[in-house]
């Protein structure tokens, strides 16, 4: 179950597809989906539409169509010091082991349990109680020891279900995913069943 959902915040990101987290609704309850985009105009910051291919904006009384904008997006914002573990798919939770390997299988021990270190403008790192990182390196979910390895930093994107994505930092586009199946950990591309965790603050 989803036990926080806290400390979440709006950003607007450039993208050829509508990203993870991205706002989205009906025009009038009902028919196409559209994503909530910001138009970078010569009037200024506009909000408007995107189906994904086109973009548009109304202004002085007329739709006007873009190709520049930026796409609304909700993101989860954890805090420096915070104690969390994530809940994936296979109904426990994330885990870091000693060799190296990241799995779905953990329970509330020390290896699935993280410390949310802050690295950057919406950049975090996790860290568990027995000082091993969640990482991506070469390609596939791993274990870190390093404070500050670039492949242990990640942008943390909520969804729409209250679920968390973690997009590596050194491999954009790719994020941690889980299999149901054996719980083990591999690399995913965005939305994704197995790449979503539920936050728990511990």
């Amino acid at each position: 179950a989803v036990v926080s959902t806290q400390s979440t915040g709006v950003s607007l990101q450039k993208s050829r597809v509508p990203p993870v987290g991205a706002v989205t609704g009906h025009q009038h309850n009902v028919g196409p989906v559209y994503s909530v985009v910001c138009h970078h105009t010569h009037h200024g910051k506009i909000p408007g539409k995107s189906d994904g291919k086109h973009a548009w904006y109304g202004w002085g009384g007329k739709e006007h169509r873009t190709s520049d904008f930026s796409y609304v997006v909700v993101t989860q914002r954890l805090s420096e010091g915070m104690t969390v573990r994530f809940r994936c798919k296979t109904g426990k939770n994330l885990r870091v082991m000693g060799n190296g390997d990241v799995n779905g299988m953990g329970g509330d021990g020390q290896w699935a349990t993280f410390t949310v270190h802050v690295l950057g403008p919406g950049r975090y790192g996790f860290c568990n109680k027995n000082n091993y990182w969640l990482a991506i390196k070469g390609g596939r979910p791993c274990s870190s020891m390093a404070y500050g390895d670039p492949d242990a930093g990640f942008l943390l994107h909520l969804n729409y279900d209250n679920s968390v994505s973690f997009e590596s930092q050194t491999h954009p586009g790719r994020y941690i995913g889980v299999k149901r199946k054996g719980g083990h950990a591999k690399m995913a591309i965005a939305g994704k069943p197995s790449t979503k965790f539920y936050t728990q603050v511990v």
